[in-house]
This record gives structure tokens, sequence and C-alpha cells, in this order.
């Protein structure tokens, strides 16, 4: 744990509330773990289950190469503020030509770090949402995060990029003020892929009911994609405790992975599918698909928490997919999930939304802002900055590097 005194911001970010303020101590730690137990849950995840601590901490694990910052402020004994970061590398030959990166890599194998860059990005790959909270009886969000960016830039690592993510519609507009202060230090307002919810009607409970509150149009894609159960005799089936199927699942998730176009990512290793079978406070639920023979040709990994589901990754055997249909029954058994346990809001996740609004899914914006630390590259990309999409992760496979876009961690719904 590192401790660094506040040092009050210059200029126009000067503390407009220096009595406050004045014996506040920022700490560094090095996990979401080392806050105290409930803190995190209780003032910044809410009802967001993907945000909890409990899964922020099975995504450290699942993610040595990187570094987590959980800065917090202190003052006195007591925490008035905290903040979340991961901080991670990416690659600066991602939007080059074909030639270009081939001859990025062929230098890298002389001069590994060549073309890279540290980014600290608020939250992680797999999580979305403000990561931040603080005590409004001491500071404002003006003072508060003027004194987060300040810590952020006196980091003993060099970092060359920051990034604050994501603002998502489902959580209403940003508030003008709020996009002033980042512009204000140079940040830009990127856009990420939007995500797919589905909100249920309050006159929805059963799966018929579901249907029928479709688009004709849509009911009739759905109903004729789940009409392939019967042709091919497949068999859906929940299970809680999928510790004894892992090795089953495991193959699928890797196909889907190396499939993966919006989203690039580093495989996770089966101890990250143990580690969130045992977390019981996700409310982790597999749903398979199984063909005639009972083996699994498909599944979607759920998270639920209070009015929420999340179909946080999916897997199958693309060599049937197109002809069973295989992602609209992974989409119907979420839903059905969802219905079963009167969970009101589905969150879909990225990608494939032309299924997803079959569903009756909509799309909600994401946005980042970022800036870059030097002054220089920071205006040159500032024309670009609105086609930026999430932080790109490095990832070695065996000689080539692969990079992973900031958003879904592991394929999330894809």
């Amino acid at each position: 744990m590192r401790t660094l005194r506040l040092q009050d911001p210059e200029g126009n970010w000067a503390m407009t509330n220096k009595e406050t303020t004045a014996n506040i101590t920022w700490r560094i730690l090095d996990s979401i773990t080392a806050l105290p137990s409930g803190f995190w849950n209780e003032h910044v995840a809410g009802n967001d289950v993907v945000r909890c601590d409990q899964h922020i901490a099975i995504m450290e694990r699942g993610m040595p190469e990187d570094e987590f910052l959980c800065l917090v402020a202190y003052r006195d004994d007591k925490i008035v503020g905290c903040a979340y970061f991961t901080l991670s590398e990416a690659d600066r030959s991602e939007r080059l030509s074909a030639p270009a990166v081939g001859v990025v890599r062929t230098i890298r194998k002389v001069f590994p770090r060549f073309f890279l860059w540290r980014v600290v990005a608020a939250g992680n790959d797999s999580t979305d949402g403000e990561h931040w909270w603080y005590d409004p009886d001491y500071w404002n969000w003006r003072d508060f995060f003027s004194a987060l960016y300040e810590q952020l830039a006196q980091h003993p690592s060099r970092v060359d990029r920051i990034e604050f993510r994501s603002y998502v519609e489902t959580d209403g507009p940003i508030s003008k003020e709020v996009v002033s202060l980042y512009k204000a230090r140079g940040f830009r307002e990127a856009q990420e892929l939007r995500i797919s919810h589905v909100m249920l009607a309050d006159d929805v409970y059963t799966p018929e009911d579901y249907l029928r509150s479709l688009s004709q149009a849509h009911r009739y894609t759905v109903r004729k994609a789940l009409r392939k159960k019967e042709k091919y005799h497949l068999q859906y089936e929940e299970i809680e405790d999928f510790s004894g199927v892992i090795d089953e699942i495991y193959p699928l998730y890797l196909a889907t992975n190396n499939r993966a176009k919006e989203y690039v990512s580093e495989p996770q290793e089966k101890r990250f599918f143990e580690d969130i079978c045992k977390e019981r406070a996700l409310n982790p639920c597999l749903q398979v698909v199984r063909d005639r023979d009972g083996k699994i040709i498909a599944f979607g990994l759920t998270f639920e928490k209070h009015t929420t589901l999340t179909l946080w990754m999916v897997g199958m055997d693309y060599s049937v997919n197109r002809e069973m249909s295989l992602i609209y029954h992974t989409y119907w058994l979420a839903m059905v999930r969802a219905l079963k346990n009167d969970r009101r809001h589905v969150n879909l996740g990225p990608t494939t939304d032309f299924v997803k609004r079959k569903f009756g899914a909509e799309r909600f914006s994401a946005v980042v802002f970022t800036r870059y630390r030097s002054p220089a590259a920071n205006y040159v990309v500032r024309p670009f900055f609105h086609r930026v999409a999430r932080v790109q992760r490095v990832v070695r496979r065996g000689l080539q590097a692969a990079f992973g876009r900031v958003f879904g961690a592991a394929t999330r719904a894809s």
C-alpha cells in the first residue's frame, strides 16, 4: 500500500472547499479486496452484480499481467472517497494497416515494448458504469475529480493514457457540468460499443407473454429458430453448480473467444470458471443446450442480482451453430431464466445486437472520456477521439500478440 498526500490542483481546478479537504490523505491499495468488507458494494456497485467486489476480485485473479489501483481518500480514519482503476498495456499499432502491423511485430522481437503504451482506466475489461464514490459532506464532484486526476497523474508508473469509463445511457444523461469538467482537463468523449438491454413489461410473466410482447416479425423469427429444438432433438438445462461440466464447456468458450471480432480478448483459464462457480454472491447459472446424444453444444453464463439478470458469457459449437441457430437458443434460455426469477431487466451485453433486437432489446450507448498524458499526443489524436473504442489490452499468443478491446473481458454475449 502506498500513501500520497493530497496536492491541491492549480488554476481553475483549485479546491473550492479547502477547509474540508485540507487533511485528506490518499492511499493506493492494490486490490478491491483491500477495502473494508462490504464498502464497495454499498457505496459503488449497488445492485450491479458485474460491478460488485466479488466479481471484480475474480477478474483481478484472471488478469495477472495487469495492475489494479484502488485509490482511497481518508480524512482521519474515515473513508471519504474511493475509485478503482486498472493499469494495463495497449497497442499503438491497433489502427495501422496490416503490412505496418507486420513491421511492428517484427521490431518487437528485438524491442518488445515498441509501440506499446500504458493505460489507466476506471473499472476493468468486463465492467461499465461509475467506479468511484465520494462523500458529499466533504467535497463535490468537481473537487473529487480534480483530486483524483492529480493522484493518477502522480502515479509512479509511466501512464500514457487515462480513461474514465463508461457512462451508459441506462444510468441517465451525463450532466453538462461533468462533461465540461472532463473537457477542461483535456479529455475527449469517445463512443464505445452499444449495450443491449431488455426491459420486461409489468404484464409479462411467462415465456408466452414475452413472445407476444415482441413485434410480429421478431416473434416469427424467434419462434422459427426455437422450432429447431424439436427438429434436432435439442435439450435445455439449467445448472447452478456447473463445476462438473467445466471441462465440457471450456472448448466451446475458447471457440467463441477465438472467433470474436468486436472484442478480441485473452482467453481465461479454467480456474476462472471454477472461481465463478464458487462465488454464490453472483448467483451464477449455466444454461446449456445439449444435442440428442446429451453433448453440450452451447451455453450461456448468467449472473443475477435484485431485478437484473446479466448474460455475461456464451460459448457454442460453430460447426452446427448456423444449422441449429444456437445463438437464439442461448438468448432464449437467458430470457426464460429472467422470467422464472422475476428479473425485469435483462442485460444481454454488447455485440451481435442484430440478433438481440429480435428479442426486444434496446441498444444503449456507452461513453468513455479519454486523454493522453502527452499534450502533443492529445492534440494529434483529438480529431479521432469519436472513433476510439475501449482500450486494447496486450495478450501474447505464441510469438504473436492478440489484443483485447475493453467492454467485455471474456466473450460477453457475443
